[in-house]
């Protein structure tokens, strides 16, 4: 704080390659703490504490991620840092050097394919998941894969592909849906 009272902010860069887009970043640890600590008072995105700001902002910086595309997408499950589906795809395709396109192929209530190609590898790598594999799992108990199961075939069939096509990207980061106690999310409203 100044000291008229407001805050300092020119340690963040408000940056974008289309001028439009901008968003802050973070440049210091002690950025990062400010952002975490007024966040967790707003309870923006179910954040609950500072502690669990501050690992959603670390977790989406190393992917590459500004603070609000974090609260949005990165979730702490029992303490672990876990990704929407959607995110870690994103994750991949941020990466032209790496990701050539990452793009569903289909989706059902029954079934979802999608499709990558990493740059490098011959072929692009095509996986489905089935509503199947899905029962198999355990997991049609969910009320989610009852009401929505082509939106959760889909979550479940491109995070699977992101880890296998790009561990280095999303280095082991789970889908909250895939953690054994999915029900135990942090930041889920009692």
């Amino acid at each position: 704080m100044t000291d008229n009272g407001t805050e300092k902010v020119a340690a963040m860069v408000i940056h974008h390659e289309n001028p439009m887009l901008a968003a802050i970043t973070p440049r210091a640890i002690n950025d990062v703490l400010m952002i975490a600590e007024k966040v967790a008072k707003t309870g923006l995105c179910g954040v609950r504490t500072s502690e669990d700001a501050f690992i959603r902002i670390m977790t989406g910086m190393e992917l590459g991620f500004g603070p609000m595309q974090s609260f949005r997408g990165v979730y702490t499950i029992n303490g672990k840092p876990a990704l929407y589906a959607d995110l870690m795809g994103a994750a991949g395709k941020a990466r032209p050097s790496v990701c050539r396109y990452f793009r569903m192929v289909s989706s059902t209530k029954d079934c979802a394919v999608y499709e990558t190609h990493r740059v490098g590898e011959p072929e692009a790598t095509r996986l489905a998941y089935t509503m199947e594999q899905a029962r198999d799992a355990g997991l049609t108990t969910n009320v989610t894969y009852k009401k929505h199961p082509d939106a959760m075939l889909r979550a479940r069939c491109s995070a699977t592909l992101a880890r296998i096509v790009y561990p280095d990207v999303v280095s082991g980061i789970y889908a909250p849906e895939e953690l054994d106690n999915a029900g135990d999310r942090d930041d889920r409203d009692d």
